[in-house]
This record gives structure tokens, C-alpha cells and sequence, in this order.
């Protein structure tokens, strides 16, 4: 697009789009995120001073010199471009200042995310010996764009500083005299950045020395308000200082005062710590109560997933690596009502860990979400479904990805993966139904008894018996194994046919975190007993237990760890898939599924499935 504009006009305004943005990673670390941005819009910049050049370059040659002022924009941009090593080296300077923020807890991943940065400059300059300074220019100074601090402790903007100033009674002026103090600073980074892009030296180091003494006041005065919330008294100067050094605080309103003011950043982006907020409580630092809307979730990935929403503008756009359970769990409820709030749209891809998984040397389930900002929108939410890939399918992966609107599928503590109109309408015809699975788990028939486990990753496995388990001779229970008394006119069985089915293992996995299964899935799949299913239901669960003791095995192993002998039964579930297709066909009738959406459901992750058996998915040793 910009490489073949015939009008100046859209060139010109892509330019001042791309030369404004303002991205951050709010947990930027060594700086592999802000790096990866640095690639995207490189090209963006290339192509815009490419297609400058030809509008020149074509003026000239029309020899219409009334015209020679028409660009005047333009040239000063080259003109700029030249003073300067060479094209790419003025490009990469230009994003690292204007575009590329970050902000990271630990101060050595803050230094290691600008040298980063710095030999990505260094590498564009060729060293010419006739030169002043051997043609390599001073590198530019971004301690003011990659800064060290706590992303969640620290006020956000204007109203959470007036708040707690306001509390205090502000007679003195206080939030004016501060809000005045940050605008000024503003003002002289702006003025320091431009210097730099433009190629001029002449700040000197005293006036950046200068520059950070006002700042450092600016957040010690604010720094002094927020120990306060934490009960720490002004005048204790010991007491501050321990909190000072434990906490890290980190103001975003005068930190970056210009972006907050102007209503935050473009965009934000970066993979969050998947660390327990009770971890860091004990042996770091604490966040007072009320502070966030997702402290419920009890971990920083939501934390700084609404810290990084909350300082987005207000059509600004946000991309992180997530978990999958941050959008399938009741835990983290708080943070998807945010999300709904105050965001138009949501897209959450969610990737499996098995064969292959998106960090290699990571066991995490992951999900990317991508969104825009919007305050008190009622948003769409997309999703795909549960994805597992070889790792040959990798280069393959986001450029195949399929997205379904699970909107009006969304419950309390779950953004379900629906990635087609054939998946919706199954879930539309499971949801008709009225009765819950969970109200046929309420017999007292000790003999009409059904045994699941928690844990898996191919299969559900559902036995009516309890399966050999023992260690040193002594029989054990694994503490996944779950024991349901089924509803006294209901056969076990039957309900062992529907919890054993791909249809139920399709709906677990639409709606939980693939990890374990637990009573909201029981309590969301709907099933509406009848006589004719109950028996042909009641006779296929028998056939498919007498099956799964027929190919089990069991296996006697040594636990070194434990100085123990186990003695375990397990069960290839993959064997038995012939008897689950004829349980899926009986429940395609009863839920009136066409033969497209049974085969959807039979053929459900069959590429993976088929290779696993139900080995240790997610029990104890």
C-alpha cells in the first residue's frame, strides 16, 4: 500500500501514524518482545522514506519549479535520514525513541534489553577512518523509554494520584504542583528525544543529569504518598527506605506523563510473569487491597494484564501470551469481566502443550489474547478451538489459525474455544436440553457407582470399578480419582457411556482448562434421559468396560524418589475408540446432530488422540 500511493496525502498521514505510535511491554525483561517489534516496523519506516524519495524524485523531473516547496515535509525527513550514518541506522534510532517502551522489575534485565538494543544500532554503522569519531554517532540515550520498576506498584495515571492525594486533603496544592512539575518534564524529554532523532549533539550531559534529579524529586514526593498506604509514616526514614528498595514503585503518570496525559499508549504487548501473587507476598513485596479489579486471581499474569488494559488509549490495541486458564477457570472471573467491560473485541487462541507446545522447555498451556480498547463496551469475543500441533506444523501454525464467535456461549469463569459454525451449533443443541449431568450424581446406591479421574490430556477415563493401584504391596488411591454415586434410576453405566463419549470430551475441553475436569463441566453439559438411550446407553457402557479391562496392562515400576514399588493398571483407551463412535452415534440422535456435526465430533483431535492411551494422564505415581 504505501510502496504504490499516488497521492502524498496517505503517505503523509501513515508516516505521522507510524512515527507517533507508542508501544510498551509492561514487563519487558531482556527485551525479546520490544525486539520483535523493532522487525515489524522497520520495514513500515523503510517504505514510507522509499516512496518520500520517489514523490521528490518525480517533481524534480516534471521541472515544475513553482512547485518545489511542495514537499518541503518530506525533505526535511531525508534530510534528517542524511544526517545520520546511513537510511537504516536513522530508522532504528527513530522507533527505539519514539516507539519502543518498556518497564521491568529487575534493573539487569532493563540494562540487557538496551543492549540490546544498542548493538542492533551499533551493527548498521561502517567505521570510516576519515571521519569525525570514525563515523560512528554517539548511541542515543533511552533511559527515559526502557525503565526499571515495579509494573504494579506505583500510581497509573492523574485520577489514582488525585485520589490519594485528595484523601489527604490537598490545601497545599499539591496534585497542581506535581501535575505542573510532570507536564515540564514532559516538555524538556520531548525537546531531548527530537535533538536526538535529528541527529543534534548539543544536549549536554549536565542538562540530562539535571533531567533525572527533577524526575527522581518528582517520584520521591510521590513515592512518600504511596508508602502511606502501605502505614508507613512520613518521618520514618528507615522504614521507607526498606520499603522503597523492596517495592520498586513505579509512577506511570509522570514517568511517561505525555502518553498517560494524552490517554495512554497505542499498544501494548509482552508475556506476563505466570507467577502466584501469594509467592511474591512472602518474600518480596505487596499490593494493598482494592487496588486491582483481578486480585481475586491471585496472580501476576492478571494483574499486569489489567494494569496493561488500564493504561492503554482509548482505541488502542492489546496483545499477550496468556494461559488458557486465565480464560477458562472461575479463578480468573474477575479478570475476564474486566476484559468484557473495557474491550470491543477479544481474540483468544489456545494452544495445547502436547505434541508440541509454543515454548519449547515450557510446560504451559498457553492462549494468546488479543484486543481493543473500549470502555463499558458490551464486546464479541472470538476464540479458536483447542489446538495441538506436531512440531513440523509450527511454521504453519498462526497463519492457519481459524477463529468462531463464542460470544453468546460465554459463562461465568469461561470463554469457550468454538472456531466454527458446526461447533456452535452443537453447543446450541447440548444447551437445549434441561437437565444438568451433575443432578444424576446424586444416588445412594453404593452399587450404582462410576469412578473418574480429574486429570487428563486425550481421554476422559471413567471406569466402574476402581483400577489396581498399589505401592509396596498396599492398596493406594490417587488423589485424581473421583467416586460418583450415579441417581438411583439411572444405570451407572449409561453415564458412564455419555462422561466416556468424544461429544463429552469435545464439550470438557470447549470449556475448561484442558488440564482438569471438574464440576462446572458436569454442570454445563446437559442431558435429558430417556428410556430407549438410557438402555442402548447402559449396554454400550458395559461393553466398553469389559473392554478397557481386556487391553489394560499392568505395569510394576520402581519410584527411586519415593524408595517405592508401584503396581498400576493402565488402560488403552485408544483401543476401545470403535465402541466410543457407537456411544457418540446413539448421542447424535438423542441431541439431533447431522451427520456433518457427528463426524466433526467422532474425528475431533483423532490425529493426536489415537496415538495416547490413558497412561499417568494426570495422576499421581
Amino acid at each position: 500500500m504505501i510502496e504504490n500511493c499516488e497521492g502524498p496525502e496517505l503517505l503523509r498521514a501513515f508516516w505521522h501514524a507510524i512515527e507517533r505510535i507508542t508501544i510498551l511491554d509492561p514487563t519487558c525483561g531482556s527485551g525479546a518482545f520490544l525486539f520483535a517489534t523493532l522487525n515489524v516496523l522497520e520495514p513500515l519506516y523503510d517504505a514510507c522514506l522509499e516512496r518520500m524519495g520517489a514523490f521528490i524524485e518525480d517533481l524534480e523531473r516534471s521541472g515544475d519549479k513553482s512547485h518545489l516547496g511542495k514537499y518541503a515535509d518530506f525533505r526535511k525527513v531525508l534530510s534528517n535520514v542524511q544526517a545520520h550514518p546511513n537510511r537504516r541506522y536513522f530508522i532504528l534510532k527513530s522507533i527505539i525513541l519514539r516507539n519502543l517502551y518498556g518497564v521491568d522489575i529487575m534493573e539487569e534485565a532493563v540494562e540487557i534489553c538496551k543492549l540490546r538494543l544498542f548493538l542492533k544500532l551499533a551493527a548498521q554503522v561502517e567505521p570510516n577512518a576519515a571521519a569525525k569519531n570514525i563515523g560512528v554517532e554517539p548511541l542515543p540515550d533511552i533511559d527515559f523509554n526502557i525503565r526499571a520498576g515495579n509494573t504494579l506498584v506505583g500510581y497509573p495515571n492523574y485520577e489514582t494520584v488525585k485520589t490519594a492525594i485528595g484523601s489527604k486533603f490537598d490545601l497545599d496544592n499539591v496534585m497542581e504542583n506535581i501535575t505542573a512539575k510532570a507536564a515540564d518534564l514532559q516538555r524538556t524529554f520531548d525537546t531531548f528525544r527530537q535533538r536526538q532523532i535529528e541527529g543534534d549533539e548539543s544536549v549536554p550531559t549536565e542538562h540530562k543529569q539535571e533531567l533525572r534529579g527533577r524526575l527522581k524529586a518528582l517520584e520521591t514526593e510521590l513515592n512518600r504518598h504511596l508508602a502511606t498506604e502501605y502505614g508507613l509514616k512520613i518521618n520514618d526514614g528507615a522504614g521507607f527506605n526498606v520499603w522503597l528498595k523492596s517495592h520498586h514503585p513505579f509512577h506511570w503518570f509522570i514517568e511517561f506523563y505525555g502518553i498517560i496525559a494524552g490517554g495512554g499508549f497505542d499498544v501494548i504487548i509482552g508475556n506476563p510473569p505466570y507467577v502466584e501473587y501469594s509467592k511474591i507476598q512472602r518474600f518480596s513485596y505487596s499490593i494493598p487491597a482494592g487496588h486491582f479489579t483481578a486480585e481475586e486471581s491471585g496472580n501476576l499474569l492478571a494483574y499486569v494484564t489489567e494494569r496493561g488494559i488500564s493504561l492503554l488509549s482509548p482505541n488502542g490495541r492489546i496483545g499477550l501470551v496468556l494461559l488458557v486458564s486465565t480464560f477458562s477457570t472461575e479463578r480468573m472471573s474477575g479478570l475476564q469481566r474486566l476484559c468484557r467491560q473495557q474491550c470491543q473485541s477479544i481474540w483468544v487462541s489456545n494452544f495445547a502443550w502436547r505434541p508440541s507446545k509454543l515454548f519449547d522447555g515450557s510446560n504451559t498451556i498457553n492462549a494468546i489474547m488479543i484486543g481493543s480498547k473500549r470502555e463499558n463496551g458490551s464486546p464479541s469475543i472470538f476464540s479458536t478451538k483447542y489446538l495441538k500441533w506436531a512440531s513440523e506444523e509450527r511454521n504453519a501454525l498462526f497463519a492457519t489459525l481459524a477463529y468462531g464467535d463464542a460470544s453468546r456461549f460465554v459463562i461465568p469463569g469461561s470463554f469457550p474455544k468454538v472456531a466454527s459454525p458446526t461447533a456452535q451449533a452443537i453447543l446450541s443443541n447440548i444447551f437445549s436440553q434441561r437437565t444438568p449431568l451433575i443432578q444424576l450424581f446424586s444416588g445412594t446406591n453404593s452399587r450404582n457407582v462410576l469412578f473418574y479421574f480429574r486429570g487428563m490430556l486425550y481421554w476422559i477415563k471413567v471406569l466402574d470399578h476402581m483400577p489396581i493401584h498399589k505401592e509396596d504391596g498396599k492398596n493406594k488411591v490417587s488423589s485424581q480419582c473421583k467416586r460418583v454415586l450415579v441417581q438411583n434410576d439411572m444405570p451407572a453405566h449409561a453415564v458412564i457411556s455419555i462422561l466416556s463419549s468424544s461429544i463429552f470430551f469435545w464439550f470438557y475441553q470447549t470449556y475448561s482448562d484442558c488440564q482438569q475436569i471438574n464440576q462446572r463441566e458436569f454442570a454445563g453439559f446437559k442431558f435429558d434421559p430417556s428410556d430407549r438411550d438410557t438402555v442402548v446407553l447402559t449396554r454400550l457402557g458395559r461393553e466398553l468396560m469389559k473392554d478397557y479391562t481386556q487391553n489394560s496392562e499392568i505395569i510394576t515400576r520402581h519410584i527411586s524418589k519415593r524408595k517405592a514399588t508401584v503396581k498400576k493398571e493402565y488402560f488403552k483407551i485408544n483401543k476401545s475408540k470403535p465402541i466410543i463412535d457407537q456411544i457418540d452415534n446413539v448421542l447424535a440422535q438423542h441431541y439431533r446432530l447431522s451427520e456433518e456435526q457427528l463426524d466433526f465430533v467422532i474425528n475431533y483431535d483423532i490425529k493426536y488422540r489415537m496415538g495416547h492411551n490413558s497412561e499417568s494422564e494426570g495422576e499421581d505415581e
